[in-house]
């Protein structure tokens, strides 16, 4: 739910993005209290990979989802911050994705030790581009927030993970002292536009022939049973629950050029 100042500074920050191929204008519905007459918006869009839009809710949901799943974990299991990487490629398709995430799972996540000591957790695929290097090579890795029995000193988990993976033994571990931050850190890499933005045109359209359709982000172990409560949107003063009208509103009423645009920061990116 979103209020009238958010509302224009997500239409002007998906202006840019209209050319781009499934990326369309959201159609807005009002909801009013009640009791005391507010007004918020949501927005049905079109779940493109390019829409900043998409991007945000989708990254918003994810987030609630972890705080939740994260309180009905107990506490005494060990919270650790865990990243894998892979070695650079050329080439990036949607047959890599698979197979790395067959790496991961099959030849990491459920082998001793770590499938009687890690309960569950989450993770998402993230790529950058070594700019630096002429072929500009991808970099593809994994980030896991995940809840354990146990702590693990990195040289055994780089042992283990070469061993996975084949050719790679970098890997970072960290214990997770505000879990805030460690949720973000492992659902804002499902933003795909901005990453995107950051490649150069020739390979622009080869990334997203192989992002598109993938699960970037998955949750696995206990994580992955527990069962989100469907929640209706309440009044913050008033804890009645929000009208919506059911004929959607024309964006060009929430037309305001000189309004900021919305980047992609941590406090918006989980006001879903």
């Amino acid at each position: 739910m979103y209020t009238i100042n958010q509302v224009r500074g997500l239409l002007n920050s998906q202006s840019p993005f209209l050319e781009y191929p499934g990326v369309r204008r959201p159609y807005i519905y009002v909801g009013s209290c009640p009791c005391c007459g507010d007004e918020r918006y949501i927005l049905k869009c079109c779940r493109s990979i390019w829409c900043p839009i998409c991007n945000l809710k989708l990254a918003g949901k994810t987030y609630h989802q972890m705080q939740y799943i994260n309180s009905e974990i107990p506490k005494k299991y060990i919270r650790q911050f865990v990243t894998l990487t892979f070695r650079n490629t050329a080439l990036i398709t949607k047959h890599f994705f698979r197979q790395y995430r067959n790496i991961f799972v099959k030849k990491f996540l459920r082998k001793k030790p770590f499938k009687k000591t890690v309960i569950g957790g989450f993770y998402s695929f993230d790529w950058t581009i070594n700019q630096w290097y002429r072929d500009h090579t991808f970099n593809i890795h994994i980030h896991l927030l995940w809840f354990s029995r146990s702590f693990y000193h990195p040289d055994f988990l780089s042992r283990k993970w070469s061993e996975a993976s084949g050719d790679s033994q970098i890997v970072d571990i960290r214990l997770v002292k505000n879990i805030d931050k460690a949720l973000y850190e492992v659902q804002k890499y499902i933003q795909a536009s901005k990453s995107i933005l950051a490649c150069e045109e020739k390979r622009r359209t080869e990334l997203i022939n192989a992002v598109q359709g993938i699960r970037r982000f998955s949750k696995f172990g206990q994580a992955y049973k527990v069962k989100i409560p469907k929640t209706k949107a309440t009044c913050d003063q008033c804890n009645e629950f929000y009208i919506y009208e059911r004929e959607p509103l024309h964006t060009e009423q929430f037309s305001v050029p000189e309004y900021p645009k919305v980047e992609y920061q941590y406090p918006l990116a989980v006001n879903f």
